[in-house]
């Protein structure tokens, strides 16, 4: 949102419908919206789906969420099923659909935000194999994404915002053919359809669709069926899958007679420039190899650059050709040698403006009937003030006032109600060379011999009357020649042009506005003023007579100019502050290595970021690092002692550096300024000491403190992996010892069951046996008592009828059937047993049975006393 302007174009809803979607037959969407009516889709003028409004909705929320995401892919349907018939006819058929996906997503990284994607128009066709999941926010079958919320407050119309930017702009990053997209936001029954692209973004105003039918059927029938390059594609890059788990796209490029080359890419990009960013240059590196029709590889690697270019403006390779072909004819005018110049610039192989359909690729063929909102149109307001941002960490970092990013060389852009839009030209070129850039770079000494290269390549800018503008360590690569040279090419030349060229001309964009990366501008640019307004310059007597006399001469009044052009001077300031950050981003391995946690922050390091700052914006720090020599002696104390050579050697060519701009600016005038030949002993001046430093500088490789930090926070996960690792193996280990304790606890308690139940077993026979024995004796009882009894019979049928026996009688009568009860419970005792232990009952049965038989057969004698040794006792 940030790179956004802070009021974007407003439209109608008709007219997006007629400018900024494929067209559609008004006839075919009466005879859509007749059937819906007919088959109830469309109810009393309103979606059948969508009595009320979502915000009237009792019940829980995520459920009430769900029917409303889910109604949007039924709506769709029915639009499709509905016109599907009429558009077979213009053989039209339908190529992407609307579907509901509720899910949330959190990206990984700092710098991205967890968004919520609910619907997603998907393409029939897949564009890989395998298809990407659908609820993957990133796959390139999305066509367009729907943005819901249930209400209608500002933090909800915020956030759903929020998450429809978000979701727009990591498509087109992570998309590299998409040209442009589009969204719907709908917040209760508000609806939104939004356009984005590299030159322009806009939103239609807001409409009630679930009482307007007739926008959202015109809309679903636009996208639903267009063709892929209706719906943004670029049919000149094609997803492939060389191997199953790599992805890379084939670039077609034209070639000067018109011949097709495919180039694929290799790895990773190589440069992603404001990838976030939705309008822009949207810049893509890449290495690549051409490939056959055969998708076999016929070349050796080089660069692919596809960027978006301002419509008026040249492209790389006219750049380069307009350099060289000038240079050329100054030098041989001069009589200086000029065979060699290429050397300073990357060769190119193709560079061409992207063709769709016979068309060069710009805005204005977007889609046939694509407009510019008009002047007249509204605006709306794209609010920042809860935008989440993220310090160096990954920590969500609030801000109150938030920080718009100037677009570059915005100057030359058409002014369109209030905001800046500019139109652009889809490039692609080639470059032979694959280099290293500079911050890749750890040794100082190659650093600055490339430094010196590049400053006699500035030189042919000069002769060419070229400014650079654009100095970084990203734009001077590092390669080695076939014969051994190690060279450092310019590139990026997109914001190269004549010095001093007419600032009426709307050719090109006006040179006023700075451009460049502001960790390498000039003291001048990045303050836009020049140096007499910032330090006080000292003249001694006969300077400043001498300063008299040549304006009287010139008749020139010395009064400040408006603005700061960039000149030469400010491209050659720009080598000097890339070899400071080389000295105070580095450090020795020696020093590196008292470093031990990844959050340290060196005094050396603090007072660089002091001096580089990332804003558009020139600290104090960093002028009197220029201006001042015992500011300067401040700083360079806190490098390293290893860096003092290279050290002194910067200091002179400051003192250099800072006199040349005295001596051109008092007194600071137009006519100084723009006096060519001025600037011509600026390059004789500074090549010695780049020179020096190519040869004094160390040689070894030094240690960014940046690197220095990845290498110890990789080295903190590890050992915070390890240490999880080794807490995760303790737990796993006192999980089993623990497991282990239970399991032989409960064998324990298993044994300690087993043996009770032995024992009780043991108890149980031994209790069987002694109720057998009780039965042995009871039965023995009996059979004396028997006995007994027919002795008294025997005894009483002898002797004589007396009446006196009568009692002894009546008590043995008494006493039999006692002995006969107790023996009766004995014998029950023994029949039950058979039903628990059968075994054990039939060993008791027939012990008994045995004791019975021996009773049987035991004659009447006098019975043995009771105890040890005893007849029981043996049985």
């Amino acid at each position: 949102m940030e790179t956004l302007p802070a009021r974007i174009p407003e439209v109608d809803v008709e007219w997006f419908i007629q400018h900024a979607v494929p067209q559609v037959d008004d006839r075919d969407v009466k005879r859509t919206a007749d059937i819906l009516r007919r088959n109830g889709t469309i109810r009393d003028g309103r979606w059948s789906d969508y009595p009320q409004d979502f915000s009237k909705m009792n019940g829980d929320g995520a459920i009430v969420g769900a029917i409303v995401y889910g109604h949007i892919e039924d709506i769709s349907n029915a639009v499709l099923a509905a016109a599907a018939p009429m558009l077979k006819r213009r053989k039209k058929v339908v190529t992407a659909r609307t579907r509901s996906i509720l899910r949330q997503v959190a990206k990984s990284g700092p710098y991205s935000i967890r968004y919520r994607h609910t619907s997603a128009t998907i393409l029939e066709e897949a564009t890989i194999s395998p298809r990407l999941p659908l609820a993957d926010p990133n796959n390139p079958d999305h066509v367009v994404n729907w943005q819901f919320q249930l209400r209608n407050d500002f933090d909800s119309i915020h956030e759903n915002r929020q998450e429809l930017l978000n979701n727009a702009a990591d498509m087109m990053y992570a998309d590299p053919s998409r040209r442009f997209r589009y969204s719907v936001s709908i917040e209760d029954t508000n609806m939104r359809f939004w356009f984005f692209s590299r030159t322009v973004c806009f939103a239609t105003e807001v409409f009630k669709f679930a009482a307007c039918p007739k926008p959202l059927i015109q809309f679903l029938m636009a996208v639903s069926f267009a063709s892929r390059t209706e719906l943004g594609y670029d049919p000149t890059v094609r997803w492939v899958t060389p191997n199953q788990n790599e992805i890379a796209y084939e670039y077609t490029v034209l070639g000067k007679e018109g011949e097709e080359h495919v180039y694929r890419t290799v790895g990773n990009g190589i440069f992603s420039h404001q990838r976030h960013r939705i309008l822009g240059r949207g810049t893509r590196i890449w290495k690549v190899r051409e490939v056959n029709a055969e998708g076999e590889f016929i070349s050796d690697e080089h660069v692919l650059k596809d960027y978006w270019l301002s419509q008026n403006s040249q492209t790389e390779g006219e750049i380069q050709a307009e350099i060289l072909s000038a240079a050329r004819k100054t030098r041989t005018e001069k009589g200086i040698p000029c065979d060699d110049i290429s050397k300073h610039f990357m060769t190119i192989l193709h560079d061409t403006v992207v063709t769709i359909d016979g068309k060069q690729d710009e805005n204005s063929v977007y889609l046939p009937n694509f407009h510019m909102p008009p002047e007249s149109c509204g605006t709306m307001e794209v609010d920042l003030s809860k935008i989440q941002t993220y310090d160096f960490y990954g920590e969500i970092v609030l801000r109150d006032d938030p920080v718009m990013t100037a677009p570059s060389a915005c100057g030359d852009w058409p002014k369109l109600a209030g905001r800046y839009y500019e139109s652009r030209k889809h490039c692609r070129l080639v470059f032979k060379e694959v280099g290293t850039p500079l911050h890749q770079v750890r040794s100082h000494r190659l650093i600055f011999q490339a430094l010196s290269f590049v400053l006699e390549g500035l030189k042919v800018f000069y002769d060419a009357r070229f400014v650079y503008r654009d100095i970084s360590m990203g734009n001077l690569l590092i390669w080695e020649s076939e014969d051994g040279e190690v060279q450092c090419k310019i590139s990026d030349l997109e914001y190269a042009r004549p010095y001093l060229k007419d600032l009426t001309d709307e050719d090109v964009a006006p040179p006023l506005y700075r451009t460049g990366t502001p960790a390498y501008m000039a003291v001048e640019v990045l303050s836009q003023r020049h140096m007499p307004l910032l330090v006080n310059f000292k003249r001694s007597k006969a300077d400043r007579e001498q300063r008299r006399a040549e304006r009287s001469a010139s008749k020139h009044r010395s009064t400040p100019v408006d603005g700061v052009l960039h000149n030469y001077a400010h491209d050659v300031e720009g080598l000097w502050w890339i070899g400071m950050w080389t000295l105070m981003y580095t450090t020795t391995p020696q020093l590196a290595e008292q470093f031990t946690d990844s959050r340290f922050s060196s005094t050396q390091e603090l007072e660089a970021n002091k001096i580089f700052s990332p804003d558009l914006s020139c600290s104090l720090d960093r002028m009197v690092c220029l201006t001042s020599r015992p500011a300067f002696a401040g700083v360079m104390e806190l490098l390293p002692e290893n860096f003092l050579p290279a050290c002194n050697i910067m200091s002179q060519a400051r003192k250099a550096l800072f006199a040349f701009y005295k001596d051109l600016e008092t007194p600071l005038t137009n006519a100084r300024l723009q006096d060519h030949s001025r600037f011509a002993s600026l390059y004789d001046e500074m090549a010695p000491f780049f020179a020096r430093l190519a040869s004094e500088a160390l040689s070894e490789d030094q240690v960014y403190f940046h690197d220095r930090r990845k290498e110890l926070k990789a080295l903190e996960q590890a050992k915070a992996d390890k240490e999880a690792a080794e807490e995760a193996d303790r737990e796993a280990a006192e999980e089993a010892a623990r497991q282990n304790e239970e399991a032989a606890r409960q064998d324990e308690e298993f044994a300690r069951g087993n043996e009770t139940a032995a024992q009780k077993m043991v108890l149980g026979k031994r209790k069987r046996r002694g109720k057998a024995q009780m039965g042995v004796e009871d039965s023995d009882a009996r059979s004396r008592a028997l006995k007994k009894s027919r002795v008294s019979k025997r005894t009483r049928a002898s002797a004589s009828t007396d009446d006196s026996l009568e009692p002894s009688m009546a008590v043995t009568a008494l006493s039999t059937p006692r002995i006969t009860r107790s023996s009766t419970r004995g014998l029950n005792a023994k029949k039950s047993a058979p039903i628990q232990d059968p075994p054990r009952t039939r060993a008791s049965t027939r012990a008994s049975a045995a004791m019975a038989a021996s009773s049987k057969a035991t004659t009447v004698r006098p019975q043995p006393p009771k105890g040890r040794g005893s007849g029981r006792g043996k049985k």
